[in-house]
């Protein structure tokens, strides 16, 4: 897992090296900020979910939704809706990743456990629009393998190649910022 799929601000177009634009970054219509507290999350929740089912100019569709926390918020989520009966005991593997079942009046969400999520953010993403992105590199393809310089009579080869992330429609996806337990 690379931290920049998530976090990254982009290409400054001053020249320096290529970076991914993170999607938390990215998805800008559907947010909220300044949450405190298991109950004060669960209000932020439902209020991202109203305005992206009701917002006719912005709709997420939320074809194969997935929740993304970190520790933190993780502990706030499970107190917002264990009380409520919204967090299923069910868990899957999905990729190789621990998705665990969120039970809200708009659906069933995944939830993943993601150390690279920023502490105090949460992200929900439509899955149905995210996929990798690879770059080709002019006459050699998208991976391809370099020698490095050789050691005695021993040959070294590295592989390249460079992966971003094409997270469709950024109102696909909706994001809570600055979550603090109390």
């Amino acid at each position: 897992a690379n931290p920049a799929a998530n976090t990254g601000t982009g290409v400054p177009g001053d020249g320096t090296m290529r970076q991914t634009r993170g999607i938390i970054t990215a998805a800008t219509t559907h947010t909220d900020a300044t949450i405190v507290g298991a109950a004060a999350l669960k209000t932020a929740i439902d209020a991202l979910l109203i305005g992206m089912f009701e917002d006719e100019t912005t709709v997420a569709p939320l074809i194969q939704p997935v929740i993304f926390v970190n520790g933190t918020v993780k502990v706030l989520l499970s107190q917002a809706y264990s009380n409520s009966g919204g967090l299923a005991d069910r868990s899957r593997t999905v990729g190789g990743v621990n998705v665990e079942t969120l039970v809200t009046d708009f659906g069933t969400f995944g939830v993943v456990l993601d150390r690279y999520i920023p502490a105090t953010e949460f992200l929900l993403a439509d899955m149905s629009v995210v996929k990798p992105c690879f770059m080709a590199i002019p006459g050699k393809g998208h991976f391809f393998t370099e020698p490095l310089a050789k050691t005695g009579a021993y040959d070294r080869a590295q592989l390249y190649g460079e992966i971003g992330l094409e997270y469709g429609p950024e109102q696909y996806h909706g994001t809570l910022t600055a979550i603090t337990a109390a």
